[in-house]
Order: C-alpha cells, then sequence, then structure tokens
C-alpha cells in the first residue's frame, strides 16, 4: 500500500539489534533476582510506559484532529479537498520534535522523501532505535507501540508510514529478539504458533484499513488501544 520507508527501517535495523541484545540481557540480570522481581519490574515499567505514551498519544492526536477540521472549515469550496484524498494529507502532528532533532548535522545525512524533514543524521535513527530496541528486548513486546510514536514524533514519519516501516523493522528486529531469547530459554514455540495464526488474519485486516483512516485519527485509535 506505500506505507514503508525501507531506507528508514534499514537505518533502524543496526540501533533496533544493539538495543534488543541490551534488553534481553537486562532481563537474564532481573532473573537471578527470583522471577517476582521480573513480574514486578516488568509490571511497573508496562504502566508506566503505556500510560504515559497513551495520555500523550490521545491529547496531541485529538488536538491535531481539532486543528486539521478548523483549517478545512476555513476553505473555500474550490480549495476543500476531496474526501477520497483527506486521509493521505490529514496527518498534522502539533508538537514535532523530528524538526528539531533534524538540525542535528553528524555525518552520515539521511535523505527520505516520505519524512516531513529533509534530511537527518543516521545517529538520531540508531539512538531511537536503540532505545525502542532495548524496551522491546526487555519487556518482550515487537516494539510496535513504542517504534511507532518513536517514528512520528522524533524522526518525522506520517502516521501510515510509520505504521508500516514499525512492521516492517520488527521482522528483524523481532526474529531476532526470539532468537537470543530462545538461546536463554525464554521461548514458548507453541503458544507462539498459536498467537501467529490470529496475529496473520488480524495483520491484513489492520493494514487494509490504514487506506480509510486519517493519520490522526489512526493515532487516536493508537492511544485508546494502549489504554484498553
Amino acid at each position: 500500500l506505500g506505507n514503508i520507508s525501507v531506507r528508514v527501517a534499514a537505518m533502524m535495523i543496526p540501533g533496533t539489534i544493539v538495543g534488543v541484545e541490551i534488553g534481553a540481557r537486562i532481563m537474564e540480570v532481573l532473573k537471578t533476582h527470583g522471577e517476582a522481581h521480573v513480574n514486578q519490574v516488568i509490571s511497573v515499567l508496562y504502566i508506566i510506559l503505556l500510560s504515559g505514551l497513551a495520555i500523550y498519544t490521545l491529547v496531541e492526536s485529538l488536538c491535531s484532529q481539532q486543528a486539521l477540521t478548523r483549517a478545512h472549515q476555513q476553505q473555500t469550496d474550490d480549495e476543500k479537498t476531496p474526501s477520497n484524498q483527506r486521509s493521505a494529507v490529514a496527518d498534522r502532528v502539533l508538537v514535532d520534535a523530528a524538526h528539531y532533532l533534524a538540525q542535528c548535522r553528524i555525518p552520515p545525512m539521511i535523505r527520505c522523501p516520505l519524512l516531513r524533514v529533509e534530511r537527518m543524521s543516521f545517529w538520531v535513527i540508531f539512538l531511537a532505535a536503540m532505545l525502542t530496541g532495548i524496551l522491546a528486548g526487555l519487556l518482550g513486546v515487537g516494539g510496535g507501540f513504542l517504534r511507532v510514536p518513536t517514528l512520528v514524533y522524533l524522526i518525522g514519519c506520517p502516521t501510515h508510514v510509520a505504521v508500516g516501516t514499525s512492521m516492517f523493522a520488527i521482522i528483524v528486529s523481532g526474529a531476532f529478539g526470539a532468537f537470543t531469547h530462545a538461546l536463554k530459554g525464554n521461548v514458548d514455540l507453541l503458544i507462539a504458533l498459536c498467537m501467529l495464526i490470529g496475529a496473520a488474519i488480524g495483520a491484513q485486516i489492520g493494514s487494509f484499513a490504514t487506506r480509510y483512516v486519517q493519520g490522526t485519527q489512526l493515532r487516536v485509535m493508537f492511544g485508546v488501544a494502549l489504554v484498553v
């Protein structure tokens, strides 16, 4: 559907792999203190991350949606965007840290036409990917609920592109994370295979549905999902 920036995903892979390995090793350290300690740390981290991301994403996306609605109402009939094209352009971010991070000019610089910024340093993408990789390796998630906000707010991807690029990057980070955790005895293959069946069906439905949802609306749904 054209919602993947292969260039950005490729730049995130090295940082993600490093981060996932760090997260997996942190998990091994926590295991030495007992299962109860692991459960407590992971639970608290989940509450903090999910609550923080949900509140920020909901507030920002709702404000962006209101701003877009006001801007559309102020347009004349000749200037208004057809409804069938609106979802592709109605993606606005009120607090866009990507423009500030783009001021970092440490080479190599990456150009990507899908980003909201003209160029971005590889090291900004690397460090952002490493942070999400650490949390993914520690919390046992593919990193989607961490990587999507990172791609939108820090790297400057439109929301639809962030969703697709995140899933593309998960191909590598998820495979590496599963491998390194399997070596440490942290993988139940039977449960994973059962979940894969439902996930494969759901991913097809979800990716197709993004064609009919605006970027700001997609972030509202993302925030609601985190709250749930």
